[in-house]
């Protein structure tokens, strides 16, 4: 994400969204955490 010019601030606001996307039916199934988990890793 450096050549986005996003701060870690940006980035874990992102993650934040993107898991209350994922929580936002009241499920959290094993595709979505590996979904998930793979997402933070792309962008950490």
């Amino acid at each position: 994400m450096d050549n986005l010019n996003w701060t870690k601030e940006d980035i874990d606001s992102l993650i934040s969204d993107i898991k209350a996307l994922f929580l936002a039916d009241g499920n959290y199934d094993s595709i979505e955490r590996n979904m998930f988990s793979n997402l933070k890793r792309l962008l950490s």
